[in-house]
């Protein structure tokens, strides 16, 4: 038998302080001893050194306990070891695929160009390049009727397209100034800020 406190130890009758306590008996069979949460509870609430049975039990618990430390850190060191040769190879894998993603950048670039360069535009002839170029010629220039006065009327000039497509390429500045009609209509756009003394030379 042993002895252990209780939860509701008993005031001390023969102490003037109101806070000393007595602990209170109770015993611990070897059943109690054999199971580990019970058994250890009645050893740290108690002062009373373990017997020869208990001492023998607490030290294969220790023992046990001991070994279950070692194999836990055992396995954590090689999980450690894993954790690094993963984020090792989590960091290799990472620059591969920055590296994939730059070469298949490159590479769709390259193949778009090669499309241009396939580009049935390429073929197209003269003939069928006028009549492409002659629906951006503008001609007359569009008019609407003046809010100021009836008798006037508000011009909306706008660049010609012409001196854009001739800068394309050879095939098409050949086409662009090899075919008259494209520029036999011309839109002058004259306004009062044209007579002026500085620009009325110009005009003239």
């Amino acid at each position: 038998m042993m002895l252990s406190h209780t939860q509701s130890p008993r005031v001390c009758s023969g102490c003037d302080y109101s806070n000393h306590y007595i602990p209170s008996k109770s015993s611990c069979d070897e059943e109690t001893i054999q199971a580990d949460p019970t058994f250890r509870s009645c050893f740290l609430r108690s002062n009373s050194p373990p017997s020869s049975s208990e001492e023998y039990i607490l030290r294969d618990s220790v023992s046990v306990g001991e070994a279950r430390v070692a194999a836990i850190d055992n396995h954590v060191t090689v999980l450690k070891e894993l954790q690094q040769a993963l984020s090792t190879q989590l960091a290799l894998i990472e620059a591969e695929l920055e590296d994939l993603d730059s070469q298949r950048g490159n590479m769709s670039s390259r193949v778009a160009e090669y499309k241009r360069l396939l580009s049935p535009v390429r073929r197209l002839p003269p003939e069928i390049l006028l009549k492409i170029f002659l629906d951006t010629v503008i001609f007359p220039m569009p008019r609407t009727q003046s809010q100021r006065d009836r008798y006037w009327w508000d011009f909306h000039p706008s660049k010609s397209a012409l001196w854009s497509i001739e800068l394309v390429c050879k095939a098409w500045r050949r086409a662009a100034l090899g075919f008259p009609e494209l520029w036999s209509s011309i839109n002058i756009f004259l306004s009062d800020e044209n007579f002026s003394s500085s620009n009325f030379r110009y005009v003239r």
